[in-house]
């Protein structure tokens, strides 16, 4: 299954999620994405600005030592506003990859984080 297929799926198997997008973290770069509309090519690139900064920014530093033993990189990020969730979920198998997932505000975020992790998998060939 191609990249564009399991992001199709992630969109098909969690409704609230209207955009799916597989990015380069290093690059700062989507490669690929699943939109109920057409997204303009910035709001991709904010977008992947955005999975960087959360899980290799400033912001993600001091992450790995709040969190304890064992973890040396920021898996994942969330942040909410009253129009939408966004989800942002790294790959376990390659640290610069990760899916960027726009929801409705009340989705559920384990399950995207379930469907985010297993496409990842396949993904980076696990799968």
């Amino acid at each position: 299954m191609e990249v564009s297929d399991k992001l199709e799926a992630i969109r098909a198997e969690v409704p609230e999620c209207v955009a799916v997008a597989f990015a380069d973290l290093s690059a700062r770069m989507v490669l690929s994405v699943s939109t109920r509309t057409r997204q303009p090519q910035e709001a991709l690139d904010d977008l992947s600005a955005a999975a960087a900064d959360l899980l290799d920014g400033p912001a993600a530093a001091p992450m790995p030592e709040l969190l304890g033993e064992g973890t040396s990189r920021v898996g994942h990020a969330v942040t909410q506003s009253r129009s939408e969730t966004r989800i942002y979920v790294r790959s376990s198998s390659d640290p610069a990859e990760a899916l960027c997932c726009i929801c409705a505000p009340m989705v559920d975020i384990d399950a995207v984080m379930r469907h985010a992790k297993a496409a990842l998998e396949h993904i980076g060939g696990k799968g």
